[in-house]
């Protein structure tokens, strides 16, 4: 009889003490889940304020494209219609052309470089014509190049901004791979958006 009392009340304390737990933990674990995600927004906010410190930190110039400026951007060139975004290779002597134009005093195109300190971190060109469907002056952001090292900073984007302060009332127009998925990040943010037609060409 001894024997079946101790047995019966060790069933009936470790019954005790898993519905203890199981009460414990039914208890506890909503706020177990807070800490986590409080701990989750905490890292989110850390990892944007540090990103939005390296973008207020960049200190990027954006400047007119000058005759010195041609081998830089040659060269970036060369890289950028090499790679996945442009559809098309260019060569050396469309984008002498295309420099050149830049730097001239021809009134439908536009260069600029993106610096930091005296390193050039990018280019850009912007092409000037009139919108009919619009009724107003057009700009079209040609290239928006920034080297490797340099994405992700808000680069783009300043370029962006810096060309809508400087034609407030002109449509701003660009191309862009539907697969380059971080440069349509940064268009639709920009507040660009898809044409439902397509565009064609005649050369």
């Amino acid at each position: 009889r001894l024997k079946q009392f101790q047995t019966a009340t060790n069933h009936k304390l470790h019954q005790y003490i898993d519905n203890k737990q199981e009460h414990t933990w039914k208890y506890i674990r909503p706020y177990l889940i807070l800490v986590f995600l409080n701990c989750l927004d905490f890292y989110k906010y850390g990892l944007y304020k540090e990103l939005e410190s390296r973008n207020t930190n960049m200190n990027t110039t954006i400047r007119a494209m000058t005759p010195a400026d041609k081998d830089s951007v040659m060269e970036m060139m060369r890289v950028f219609y090499n790679s996945p975004a442009v559809l098309s290779n260019g060569s050396d002597e469309i984008f002498a052309r295309d420099i050149e134009s830049c730097i001239s005093d021809n009134p439908y195109v536009e260069g600029y470089m993106f610096e930091q300190d005296g390193a050039v971190q990018g280019y850009g060109m912007a092409a000037k014509s009139f919108s009919t469907e619009y009724g107003r002056q057009c700009i079209w952001l040609e290239d928006i190049y920034i080297k490797a090292e340099y994405r992700g900073l808000g680069i783009g984007s300043q370029f962006i901004d810096y060309i809508t302060k400087k034609y407030p009332d002109a449509l701003l127009r660009l191309e862009v791979e539907e697969e380059n998925a971080r440069a349509v990040h940064v268009y639709k943010k920009s507040g660009f958006e898809f044409f439902e037609y397509k565009e064609m060409k005649k050369e």
